[in-house]
Formats: C-alpha cells, sequence, structure tokens
C-alpha cells in the first residue's frame, strides 16, 4: 500500500538518525576523549532534537493516520507498529522541543560527571545533575498525564506496557513471601562458600578474552557485534546487525567480569535473533524491556552459573590463568 511505503522511507531516516546517536553514544560511554564530553553532548542534543521534530511532524502524523484507516488490511506486524508510533506521538508531542533537547544534553554530561563521581566516590559530584534529571522527568509525567490515577504509572508504562504501581505491589508482595525466607535460611546455614580465589589478581586482557570467551560460546555472532569497556556494564542495539555489548573489568574479581559479558552477551543475543520479517523496523527492540532482562539473566543466572557450565569452562580458566588457579 501506499501509506507503508511512505512510512519505510520516513523510517528510514528515523533509523539514520537512531544510528548516529547510538554510536555517539556507545564512543562516549566507552573509549571516547573525555575533552569532547561537551562537543558530544551538543551534538546529540542538536541531532536528538531533529530526530524528535521528526518524529512528531504533521508529515509523519498524516502517515500514520493512513496507515490507521487502513489498519485492518496490514499485517499484524504492521498493526502492532502503528500502535506504538501512534502511542509514541502521541507522548511526545505533548514534550516542549526545546526541554527535549535540554534532557538530552543533560544525560549526556551527566553521564560523563557520574563516571568521575563513581571512582573517587563522591555524591555530591553528580547530586546536582541528578536532581535536574528527576526534575525533568517529574515534569514529563505531568505532561503524559495519569494512568489509573497516577503519573507515575505513565513512566512505567514506557518502561513495560500496561504495568501499573498496582500490580508492581501485588507482585512484590508475593515476591518477599518467597525471597525473605531463603535470605534468611542461606544466612542460618552452616555451609561456607569459598570466595578467596575471586579475590585474587587477575590479569586484565585475559579477563577479557575470558568475556570473548563465554559470550561466542553462549552464542553471541562478533561479526555483528563488539566487546569495550565501560564504567557500568550495558548493551547498545545500533542497528540490526550492528549489537555492542560493554563489561567492565575488576583486577580482583573475576567472576564481575565474567557475569557481565554473560549478562550483556544474553540481550545482545535475544536482538541478533530477532525473526528477519520485523529487522529494521519498530518492533526490533524487543518485545519489552521486561522480555529483554529476563534473557540476560537468563544466560547469566540460568546458565552461566550453572554447576556444569562452570566446569566446562574452567579449562579455559586455568589456560588464561595458570597462576591463580
Amino acid at each position: 500500500m501506499d501509506s507503508v511505503k511512505r512510512f519505510e522511507e520516513h523510517f528510514r531516516k528515523c533509523k539514520a538518525y537512531r544510528y548516529a546517536l547510538s554510536l555517539l553514544s556507545y564512543d562516549g560511554e566507552t573509549e571516547g576523549p573525555k575533552k569532547a564530553v561537551d562537543e558530544r553532548a551538543d551534538a546529540m542534543g542538536v541531532l536528538g532534537l531533529d530526530y524528535f521534530l521528526y518524529t512528531t511532524s504533521k508529515e509523519y502524523e498524516d502517515i500514520i493516520i493512513a496507515l490507521e484507516k487502513d489498519y485492518a488490511k496490514l499485517t499484524p506486524e504492521y498493526q502492532r507498529i502503528v500502535k506504538l508510533a501512534r502511542k509514541q506521538i502521541d507522548l511526545s508531542k505533548k514534550i516542549p522541543p526545546q526541554e527535549y533537547e535540554e534532557y538530552t544534553i543533560l544525560c549526556s554530561k551527566s553521564n560523563e560527571v557520574w563516571k568521575v563521581a563513581k571512582e573517587k566516590n563522591d555524591f555530591k559530584m553528580v547530586e546536582p545533575y541528578l536532581e535536574k534529571i528527576v526534575a525533568f522527568n517529574q515534569k514529563f509525567a505531568t505532561y503524559y498525564g495519569e494512568i489509573d490515577g497516577n503519573t507515575f504509572n505513565s513512566l512505567l508504562d514506557q518502561y513495560e506496557e500496561g504495568i501499573t504501581i498496582k500490580k508492581l505491589d501485588v507482585f512484590f508482595d508475593e515476591l518477599r513471601k518467597r525471597i525473605v525466607p531463603l535470605v534468611k535460611q542461606v544466612q542460618n546455614s552452616k555451609v561456607k562458600i569459598r570466595t578467596d580465589f575471586n579475590e585474587r589478581n587477575y590479569e586484565h586482557d585475559a579477563q577479557l578474552k575470558l568475556g570473548r570467551y563465554v559470550t561466542e560460546l553462549n552464542g553471541y555472532d562478533y561479526s555483528r557485534g563488539m566487546l569495550k569497556e565501560t564504567e557500568h556494564p550495558f548493551t547498545n542495539e545500533v542497528s540490526t546487525n550492528d549489537i555492542r555489548i560493554t563489561t567492565h573489568v575488576y583486577p580482583n574479581n573475576l567472576f564481575s567480569n565474567l557475569f557481565s559479558c554473560a549478562h550483556e552477551g544474553g540481550h545482545a543475543i535475544y536482538d541478533q535473533s530477532h525473526a528477519d520479517k520485523i529487522k529494521g523496523t519498530a518492533l526490533d527492540d524487543g518485545a519489552s524491556l521486561a522480555i529483554h532482562e529476563s534473557q540476560s539473566r537468563f544466560y547469566e543466572n540460568m546458565i552461566s552459573r550453572n554447576e556444569n557450565y562452570l566446569n566446562y569452562i574452567y579449562p579455559k580458566v586455568v589456560e588464561l590463568f595458570p597462576n591463580q588457579m
């Protein structure tokens, strides 16, 4: 249909904006020059504003309106794409463009300040940035309006569609009934687990090799990704065939890097496994953030912490760290 073709042409430019912003973000989080913080933040502000205006333009909304009229003729995938696009337009149009640009620049700059503050263990350094970020989100929540009588639900809904404070309270109450007794059981156990081996000095580059080994073993495709270091590990979906992961290496904590790589690799494997029919579309970000986190936790906790798995990779650990084993 003509409306689908127009949408795909429009979305092609959206993907280009997202690609550029993702690359700037990944570069800044990993190996980007520290003195380029302001320039990089300003560039992200300019591109972010252009992207914001482009995805809230009358031209774009007219395309979505045309798709909504043809809704019954669309594939299930495109029907979902149209619903997501309508939801995002309605939310974004409520935010003044200047405030969106200011928020984008603030987030970029604050991240660099946070890195230094964390290293120095100085919360006061990052506190004013955090206060501004919270204030912005409080303001945005009032723009979005209430869901079930609460503005916070409008923020929750953007992370996990349909979730509310009421639903989370029920979930956490049930979780507490199961977790608290388990924690007490572990605390009262007479079994003492050795951890001293994890606190030896493990060579930096060898740890990175171990991270690459376990992520490849788990199924991460490095021809469509890369592994770099950052202050706090994350996964960056730049595009369908460019899913990048990060880790943080501590010389006296082998498991931190190992399980960080397993976790972020789980996110990346999920992204790399999306069906061909949704690749490059608005559905290519995953079903939801909770589903995304379930995949990363599955690889980190269910697979990589399993005794059989650890026994399997142990020869590689000995190979990489012959003097520590």
